[in-house]
């Protein structure tokens, strides 16, 4: 554009103009006789673009406008007309569509300059340069309607439309998208108020919308809302709007924009599945309570069963025979096994009717005191035990201590029956490689704990098995137990929003607790 304007300041005369840089000029010169309507002068170029010979154009009256696109005359009429207003060596620039001999119109650019006024100082003749702007052109005249077409389907794809308003014209506008979220089809509507789009607020919602936007616009804040949009059809919609107020230079609110999306399958998702969460949960309450109304009352009869085998043993034992005595030290058994049963299901309702209130809880005590309520039988295995907890965290005491007298007792139990029974007790900080092992938020701080021994393990395949209700990989009479320790462990640890896994390597197991620092709930 430069040397545009360069040319035109020149004062040269049009032919010694015309002799020096007219002809090799890559655009269009002319110059047009205001009063005749015709051209006076042209380069060249108009030949190689636009096919026409001199004579064909100097010979046609009113050629410029001959050339010209029809579609364009009158706008180019428009800017001819400013050319009255231009004093010294001012420029005037604009643009149009010529037509090319064969019918074919091309986009140029074009700036004039007055070069002489008659004796009123109106312009009578003026120069124009002409660049030809058509592959630009075609891009930036393509690249709208590819970017519109794009924006639309993207509106269509994440079911969202755009409206802003004007908060001084009062002047509203809204994307397609919006327009089909309110049930209208394209051309069917305008939106071009403000109360087209809050009349399909609903009646019930429209209140908290107002006073959603008003407060956005006294604080020149954001402002996000759900609520329910009433389409032409009468359906309803849930939506969700994120509004911004953009302010003027003196800080004042000048107009509201937003984004609005339909929600509405996500709310019925929503819903059901708090739906199913509900009855989920009555479902596991009714389990529960089931469980421990069933094994209280269990109770009674099975006390009355020992109670009258020990009798019958006591007072009848040399009276029966070896295989009557037999049958009754059967039963005495089957009675102590489904007591443990009984206890251990009353153990697990009790786990799954957690309290949930947390304190603070040092692990080294609790394990100080598992220790004690196991002395015993480590003592009477000969367990060589090595604790080694240093940790503080948010959890219930008594579930704790739970937990680990269940590990420990496991660790005691199955151990091998030769060599010294050993178990290691350690406890260290989560570090960020194992969060993200374990899918772990970065931002909370983890314990990890380890109870290993040297017992007798289990296969890697049944890692996740074991802590499954009535699950045992052993028999009663080498290892007695009902098989719900591990799965009270894995209730109290869901309780405390924790991880618990097992791992053998043939020689031994370890048991890994992870418990967070604090509780989120």
């Amino acid at each position: 554009m430069d040397y545009v304007r360069s040319l035109l300041a020149s004062e040269d005369r049009i032919e010694s103009f015309n002799q020096k840089v007219g002809n090799i000029f890559p655009g269009l010169i002319y110059r047009y006789d205001i009063d005749q309507g015709s051209i006076e002068f042209l380069n060249k170029r108009l030949t190689d673009l636009l096919g026409f010979s001199d004579e064909e154009m100097i010979a046609t009256p009113n050629a410029m406008f001959s050339l010209v696109c029809k579609d364009d005359t009158e706008r180019v009429k428009q800017e001819l007309e400013k050319f009255t207003t231009l004093t010294g060596n001012s420029l005037h620039s604009y643009h149009c569509r010529l037509m090319d001999k064969a019918g074919n119109w091309r986009r140029f650019h074009t700036t004039g300059k007055v070069i002489s006024r008659d004796s009123q100082q109106k312009p009578s003749s003026i120069l124009f340069i002409a660049q030809d702007m058509s592959e630009q052109e075609d891009y930036t005249t393509e690249a709208p309607d590819i970017s519109r077409c794009l924006f639309e389907e993207t509106e269509a794809l994440l079911q969202s439309g755009a409206w802003s308003l004007d908060l001084q014209s009062g002047h509203f506008q809204c994307t397609p998208g919006l327009l089909k979220m309110m049930g209208y089809t394209p051309g069917e509507s305008e939106c071009n108020d403000q109360e087209i789009f809050r009349k399909h607020v609903s009646p019930v919602h429209r209140e908290a919308f107002d006073s959603a936007v008003s407060h956005a616009m006294q604080h020149c804040a954001p402002f996000q809302l759900e609520y329910a949009l009433h389409t032409k059809s009468g359906d309803e919609r849930i939506v969700a709007t994120n509004g911004k107020v953009i302010c003027d230079s003196a800080g004042g609110p000048r107009f509201l924009v937003a984004i609005t999306r339909d929600i509405t399958h996500f709310a019925d998702y929503e819903k059901e599945r708090e739906r199913n969460i509900r009855e989920l949960n009555r479902s596991n309450r009714e389990l529960e309570e089931f469980a421990y109304v069933a094994s209280h009352d269990l109770q009674e009869p099975l006390r009355k069963v020992s109670t009258f085998c020990e009798r019958l043993s006591s007072r009848y034992g040399e009276v029966l025979d070896k295989e009557g005595n037999l049958y009754l030290n059967r039963v005495l058994a089957a009675t102590d096994n489904m007591k443990i049963l009984i206890d251990n299901l009353l153990d697990f309702s009790k786990a799954a009717r957690s309290s949930r209130t947390f304190v603070t809880c040092d692990l080294h005590q609790i394990f100080q005191e598992v220790l004690s309520d196991q002395e015993l039988k480590i003592e009477e295995t000969g367990t060589a035990v090595r604790l080694s907890v240093q940790a503080t965290l948010e959890g219930i005491p008594t579930e704790l201590r739970q937990l680990f007298n269940n590990l420990l007792g496991n660790a005691l139990k199955f151990r091998k029956k030769s060599g010294q029974p050993a178990i290691g007790i350690t406890s260290t900080f989560l570090s960020d490689l194992q969060k993200i092992r374990h899918s772990l938020p970065a931002g909370r701080a983890y314990y990890e704990i380890s109870i290993a021994d040297n017992g007798i393990g289990f296969e890697p395949e049944y890692a996740e098995k074991i802590f499954q209700i009535f699950q045992r990989l052993h028999g009663k009479a080498e290892y007695p137990g009902a098989g719900i320790g591990l799965s009270i462990c894995k209730k109290i640890i869901d309780n405390h929003n924790g991880i618990i896994y097992g791992a053998s390597n043939g020689d031994g197991s370890t048991f890994t607790v992870i418990l967070p620092e604090k509780q989120y709930v």
